[in-house]
């Protein structure tokens, strides 16, 4: 099991009001709308008079499902931020690649004749030299945590 389904399991979902008296009061319009709507299923209303009912549901389920916070998803966050702890060889991962990209915009334009041929050459020349930087700045980063001296 890995670190982010153990921390994800480690806990069920938390009501947010468990810490006030009233931690009961979710609960119970939550029962109270489930028992409604088992009623209004049971019994024979009119089509109109059960989706009035169905969408007056709503309201309250939305009100207690804004009061749960899922103590797993919050878990799962930390682990995830955890997990990326190379943000900087990230970014230069992703500085290079958006190099590579307009390496190659330059290159279909030059062949299009949308550009000028020696200058679509400087350019390319100048973009190879920032990814030849970026090479040595992502040798540097290799293994690097953030925070720690490269």
């Amino acid at each position: 099991m890995n670190r982010v389904a153990k921390a994800a399991s480690a806990e069920e979902v938390a009501f947010s009001h468990a810490a006030s008296e009233e931690a009961w009061i979710p609960r119970a319009i939550l029962w109270t709308v489930v028992i409604v709507e088992a009623v209004a299923l049971a019994l024979p209303l009119p089509g109109f008079l059960r989706t009035v009912v169905g969408f007056t549901a709503l309201a309250p389920l939305i009100w207690v499902a804004a009061g749960i916070q899922p103590a797993q998803r919050a878990r799962t966050s930390d682990a995830w931020a955890r997990a990326r702890r190379f943000n900087r060889l990230r970014n230069l991962t992703v500085v290079f690649l958006e190099e590579v990209k307009r390496l190659n915009w330059l290159g279909v334009d030059a062949k299009r004749g949308g550009r000028d041929a020696t200058r679509a050459e400087a350019e390319m020349a100048a973009i190879e030299h920032r990814m030849h930087e970026l090479i040595t700045q992502i040798r540097k980063a290799a293994g690097t945590e953030d925070g720690q001296a490269g």
